[in-house]
């Protein structure tokens, strides 16, 4: 009975596999679609441009979603060299928490800027070292949970600049104090 029950299971999961199947590729087909009649010969070059603009603008609308939390003062912010490769790196399933992680600090709400734990990225591993800064601009290297209580879990490492905007610089295991920039 449960062998039944299991198969009848499989093939309903099956099915619903093959609608969805059908559905991507539809969509595919519609992406490649409007990005030629956006004037990209083979399809694929617009979407490499506008990969970070897309990561722009979700991390956008993440911050304005919190504009009701008390302390909302937006942040001004802009992706590092490579932020958007450490985030592709870390794979899809961890693109949304990269993202919402963004959109607390861009918020500026100092409640869930602490909620996720912001602090400064030191030199070593000792409380008493001195902050990371980058030399050219004075900007101080910050860290914060994009996930916790995980193994290897995530974090978001950015430059907290003078004029207090963001540089969003990678996303990194929980090990790996290195920031880029």
């Amino acid at each position: 009975e449960l062998a039944v029950r299991a198969e009848e299971e499989a093939g309903d999961e099956r099915e619903r596999i093959g609608g969805l199947s059908r559905k991507i590729s539809f969509l595919e087909g519609e992406l490649t679609r409007l990005l030629l009649s956006a004037g990209s010969s083979d399809g694929q070059g617009v979407a490499a441009i506008n990969e970070e603009q897309f990561l722009i603008e979700e991390i956008d609308r993440e911050a304005a979603s919190r504009q009701n939390v008390r302390g909302f003062n937006p942040r001004r912010f802009q992706l590092g060299s490579s932020f958007l490769h450490t985030v592709e790196q870390h794979g899809e399933r961890y693109r949304q928490k990269i993202v919402k992680t963004c959109g607390d600090i861009a918020s500026g709400a100092p409640a869930l800027i602490t909620r996720r734990n912001d602090h400064q990225l030191r030199m070593k591993d000792d409380v008493t070292a001195p902050t990371k800064t980058r030399e050219r601009d004075g900007a101080e290297a910050r860290r914060c949970y994009v996930e916790e209580r995980t193994h290897a879990s995530r974090r978001l490492h950015y430059w907290l600049l003078p004029d207090h905007s963001v540089e969003f610089a990678s996303v990194n295991v929980h090990d790996d104090m290195s920031i880029p920039g």
